[in-house]
């Protein structure tokens, strides 16, 4: 079993990133919303532990007849199949409490008090964006250490009472969160980017596409070569993180020098300056090899290339079928 420390931020993670909110409903479609009555960390408690968690069922109820909305023009009581928020509510609090059983009294403490404090979030039928920023705000405590790990989770507790806007935050504490929120914006736009790359357009517009990337190269996210060299095992260390970077935007302004070549010849001996200087700072680290791909990142084989998940895909082409017929459309009248 991981440590304790582990296992409650790992706990804390998914509930703030992953567990999905009931967003002001208090009954659920089966059919439809099944899915918002799950949650991962409490998956993840469970796999942990060894406990199973509840399977909440749906139930028949019986809606009455009113004055007043949809049930106006109604005769009679109408029966309904829902999955009750209370339900998942109430089994959820026993579960936690079967699951904790398990952990020490400090460990079940901490995560009986995140599961109280977030109730509010996760399910805020009845409550106000205040009351739901309040309790928040009672969880920061429990984060005070100078580890990162710690801060990630502050500048996301942040990120929701940003979101709800109820009670002002310290000056720091908004400033964390806004610059945050400009890092996301600036990656989701690093990757829209990328999707419009492969898509036939005038070479100009290709060289203002790529120009765009190489001033948001820092937007990327490094993990993306995670996988694409060693699989999930490789160690991402500040070095190679600057390796990716130093690369990226050497792959980039190759790639704006060759569509110069075509256009410009002045501008394109700019950019070949510049790719000269990105391959100089990249010897001098020793970093020789191309690790982005053997062509460059943005050629196929790539990690942004044609071919790579990035781009976007193209439709399966899907095999005619002939069907023989002994009427056609024209035999039918309309």
């Amino acid at each position: 079993m991981q440590n304790e420390d582990e296992i409650f931020r790992t706990y804390v993670f998914k509930r703030l990133e992953e567990d999905v909110s009931t967003e002001y409903r208090e009954m659920l479609n089966p059919y439809q919303e099944s899915h918002l009555a799950g949650s991962k960390s409490l998956d993840y408690l469970s796999e942990i532990s060894g406990i199973r968690t509840t399977d909440v069922a749906p139930k028949w109820i019986t809606e009455e007849s009113s004055e007043e909305g949809t049930g106006y023009y109604r005769d009679e009581p109408e029966r309904v199949y829902v999955i009750d928020i209370k339900d998942v509510l109430d089994a959820r609090a026993k579960d936690i409490v079967a699951i904790t059983k398990k952990f020490s009294p400090d460990l079940a403490q901490k995560i009986q008090t995140f599961e109280v404090e977030t109730k509010y979030l996760y399910a805020p039928a009845l409550s106000s964006k205040r009351d739901i920023s309040v309790h928040l705000q009672r969880v920061l405590p429990l984060f005070d250490s100078p580890d990162k790990t710690d801060k990630k989770i502050r500048i996301l507790i942040n990120r929701r009472l940003h979101e709800l806007n109820a009670i002002p935050l310290e000056q720091k504490a908004e400033r964390q969160v806004k610059k945050e929120l400009k890092k996301d914006k600036e990656q989701k736009q690093f990757y829209h980017l990328i999707s419009q790359l492969y898509t036939p357009k005038p070479t100009m517009d290709q060289i203002a596409l790529y120009i765009q990337l190489y001033n948001l190269v820092g937007s990327h996210n490094p993990e993306d070569v995670r996988g694409f060299i060693k699989g999930d095992g490789y160690k991402m260390t500040p070095s190679l993180k600057g390796r990716i970077h130093r690369e990226l935007k050497r792959d980039i302004a190759q790639q704006i020098k060759s569509l110069y070549d075509f256009e410009l010849k002045n501008e394109s001996k700019w950019w070949q300056q510049e790719v000269d200087a990105l391959n100089q700072s990249l010897i001098r680290s020793n970093d020789k090899k191309r690790l982005l791909g053997p062509q460059g990142a943005f050629a196929k084989g790539g990690l942004y290339g044609p071919d790579s998940k990035f781009a976007p895909q193209k439709p399966k082409t899907q095999e005619k079928v002939v069907e023989l017929s002994l009427f056609s459309d024209k035999d039918f009248d309309y």
